[in-house]
């Protein structure tokens, strides 16, 4: 009787431990690098979110089966959920799964994602530092706004009205400062995502929009397995391709002696069959334009 009294005291510990803000100075020592194959969709890493319940979304990929997700909030585990195979991505090896998270109290927040395999191993891990605010005004407290009569605005009858051109994505994917993969990500969309566009890649590929999250120019691409175009989008502007970003320029001892390294070409334009497929640059059809760097996507 003893010994069942002490493992649910022990229950209940790790439970509020889950659900209580994490120490600012132990969460700065964390790295916001995610392991390889396993990242989070949502919430984005440094993301500031209301008190209240919030969905998460995960990825993982793997050639071996994952069975399921462990989810982790402030190094203690908080849930686990089963792993599914991505609608069309079956031959891919790409896993998603989401879980319900429901913070208490506000605080800082280090959620952890943790990819299992049919035997219980780890096969990759990705975490998420998030900031809780304060509870937001009540309903109830806000000032009600004096009532005024709305003024009707007179639309000249020559006005010709014209509907946004918008992208809908259809997969998670991220939101890249240029077209390609070579590019650093600056958002990401989840499937059902709309957001405008402003132009698109010289090479008809990729399409520039207003990231969803932040509102920054980013690049998604136009692959259907993607995303797709609605409105009107005939007008819009072919834009210059941001430059391509080189690698850091590294020294020798000799502090008066520098040398720069060479910047490597993608993959899909380096004239190298990087996948052993037989097929080269664009003739391999996962190369979505010259500036992607995967092959093997």
């Amino acid at each position: 009787m003893k010994q069942l009294l002490f493992m649910g005291l022990m229950i209940v510990s790790s439970l509020i431990t889950a659900c209580s803000p994490v120490n600012t100075g132990d969460v700065n020592q964390v790295a916001e690098l995610n392991s390889a194959g396993t990242w989070i969709d949502s919430p984005l890493y440094g993301a500031q979110l209301p008190l209240a319940d919030h969905v998460m979304v995960f990825h993982s990929t793997s050639q071996e089966l994952i069975d399921q997700f462990e989810i982790q909030v402030n190094g203690q585990t908080a849930g686990l959920v089963a792993a599914e195979l991505a609608e069309g991505q079956e031959n891919q090896g790409l896993y998603v799964g989401q879980y319900l998270w429901q913070p208490e109290v506000p605080g800082l927040y280090l959620l952890e994602v943790i990819a299992l395999s049919g035997d219980g191993q780890e096969s990759g891990s990705a975490q998420a530092q998030i900031v809780i605010a304060e509870e937001q005004v009540q309903d109830d407290q806000v000032p009600e706004a004096e009532d005024v009569e709305p003024v009707e605005e007179s639309v000249p009858a020559t006005t010709e009205v014209t509907e946004t051109c918008n992208y809908t994505s259809v997969a998670n994917l991220f939101c890249r400062t240029g077209p390609g993969s070579v590019y650093p990500e600056i958002d990401s969309f989840v499937p059902d995502t709309i957001a405008e566009v402003l132009g698109f890649s010289p090479d008809g590929f990729y399409a520039q929009v207003l990231g969803p999250n932040f509102g920054e120019a980013c690049y998604v691409p136009l692959s259907e397995q993607f995303g797709s175009l609605s409105g009107d989008c005939e007008d819009l502007p072919v834009l210059s391709i941001p430059p391509t970003p080189t690698l850091t320029p590294t020294f020798t001892p000799e502090p008066q002696q520098a040398t720069t390294a060479t910047p490597i070409p993608p993959q899909c334009s380096d004239g190298i069959d990087n996948d052993g497929d037989g097929d080269i640059d664009m003739n391999d059809g996962r190369c979505l334009s010259p500036q992607d760097d995967d092959e093997n996507r």
